[in-house]
């Protein structure tokens, strides 16, 4: 077997690297917009399919979801930079 016909695996692994298409940076949101989506999606699934319209129970599923939102739009305002409500229009504007 000669030296040619042996291939390097750096060699070919960079050669597989390079042919990848260059992605743009996805911009994630933080934990804490992750976590007030999903809990007031939670909470708005609880009291129409598990709770009583009236009850106790339903009541506090409902201020607390009340406060998430307050929570969130408070974070929108000073919160990190692409959870600020002003980077919402600046993300549309480069489209």
């Amino acid at each position: 077997m000669d030296q040619n016909s042996t291939t390097n695996p750096t060699h070919e692994s960079d050669i597989l690297l390079s042919n990848i298409p260059k992605t743009r940076q996805v911009r994630v949101w933080d934990i804490l917009v992750r976590v007030t989506h999903w809990a007031v999606a939670a909470g708005i699934t609880a009291n129409l399919l598990f709770t009583e319209e009236g009850s106790e129970l339903h009541q506090y599923v409902g201020y607390t979801v009340v406060g998430l939102v307050v929570v969130r739009l408070l974070w929108g305002l000073v919160g990190t930079r692409y959870a600020r409500f002003s980077d919402f229009f600046s993300y549309i504007v480069s489209y």
